[in-house]
């Protein structure tokens, strides 16, 4: 029949709706690169890709513009946050390991994995949880104001292409990160903070025996130093809004998109190795028991 209408169906993962939410805010493709901390030829290829799935984007005088259907798309996915977010409030932790120690009547420490300018490079691919590093900062002020130990943990690779190999810019902290005088800075070269490092000997000496551990990458040297701290006796709460993770390729040269690879290893890391919590939850909690 003339009238009628041909049903659409097409599937976009977490990431691809995340790409076209950045690109409802930005103002050009340079600035959709910067929101999405990857190079503007990756952005470009990523648009492009996700305009051969369905027609929510098309181009109108050389320039990408969102379709009604996109427009549509990201009313559905900001809806669907939305809701996720009532529920996560709901819940105020996801703490499904009873055992495990409370922030607030121990001395914790906040452990900075990573923090540092080379982990924006685009040769780590794309990565998910755009809001990380002001998670990350808000903790960082909160440790900070309640004079709380914090230890930065840098990564300095002997990769010789790696952009945080040692005499690199990419290798320095990220502004907001830089270690006061007071904090401690340790330096690895593996995944774990704690392998070859005097991490543990330091947090000992002050008494500490829980970590709140934030930083880059999850599935890497975040994922390695959190179970390694496990193993060694610590109490460790992991805030998964202030971690983030990176795309990656399967062993059947499939593309796992960076939201995937942390739900796993958020799901890997719970119970067994630590208590996954939302960062605000942290001090929320902590402002409870203070006042």
């Amino acid at each position: 029949m003339a009238n009628e209408r041909k049903e659409l169906r097409f599937t976009f993962d977490s990431a691809q709706c995340e790409l076209l939410l950045a690109f409802e805010q930005a103002s050009s493709l340079q600035h959709l690169a910067k929101l999405l901390a990857r190079d503007v030829s990756v952005a470009s290829r990523q648009l492009q890709r996700v305009a051969d799935v369905a027609p929510v984007l098309e181009k109108k005088a050389g320039r990408w513009v969102l379709t009604a259907l996109g427009r549509q798309l990201n009313q559905w996915t900001r809806a669907a946050l939305q809701s996720q977010n009532r529920l996560l409030r709901q819940q105020r932790e996801l703490r499904l390991n009873p055992h495990a120690p409370s922030v607030e009547n121990t001395r914790a420490a906040l452990v900075l994995v990573g923090v540092q300018q080379g982990f924006a490079h685009p040769s780590w691919g794309a990565r998910n949880n755009l809001e990380a590093e002001e998670e990350i900062k808000k903790l960082l002020k909160e440790w900070r104001r309640k004079e709380r130990e914090v230890f930065h943990v840098h990564h300095i690779s002997t990769e010789p292409l790696s952009p945080v190999k040692k005499g690199m810019q990419g290798a320095l902290p990220l502004p907001f990160a830089k270690p006061t005088a007071h904090e401690a800075v340790v330096l690895k070269s593996t995944n774990s903070g704690f392998s070859g490092t005097q991490l543990e000997a330091a947090l000992r000496r002050v008494g500490v025996d829980v970590l709140v551990v934030v930083g880059f990458s999850l599935n890497h040297c975040v994922d390695a130093t959190v179970r390694d701290a496990a193993d060694r006796g610590f109490g460790v709460f992991l805030p998964g809004d202030a971690v983030v993770s990176f795309e990656r390729s399967a062993p059947d040269g499939s593309l796992l998109s960076a939201e995937s690879v942390h739900q796993v290893a958020l799901a890997n890391l719970n119970q067994e190795f630590c208590t996954v919590v939302r960062a605000a939850d942290l001090f929320q909690n902590d402002e409870e028991e203070c006042t």
